[in-house]
């Protein structure tokens, strides 16, 4: 039997759009590529965008841009 643990690549999936799970995933990937840290620092970012959509004074495609530069910004 052969040992495929180096030679094999992992995947990661994350689907942003709803298409291929009932949950949203972005929370998840900005952890895996950020990490805890620099998430749990820009979690009132995420929560007060997160009501902004939800009282309808932001589009959620604009918080999500949003959240990405935050996260992204300068890489």
């Amino acid at each position: 039997m052969e040992d495929h643990s180096l030679s094999s690549p992992e995947l990661a999936v994350f689907d942003f759009d709803g298409t291929l799970t009932r949950r949203d995933s972005l929370p998840g990937f900005l952890l895996s590529a950020c990490g805890l840290r620099a998430f749990v620092l820009r979690l009132p970012l995420i929560v007060v965008l997160k009501l902004a959509v939800l009282l309808h004074l932001l589009p959620a495609g604009r918080a999500k841009e949003r959240v990405f530069a935050s996260f992204f910004r300068g890489m």
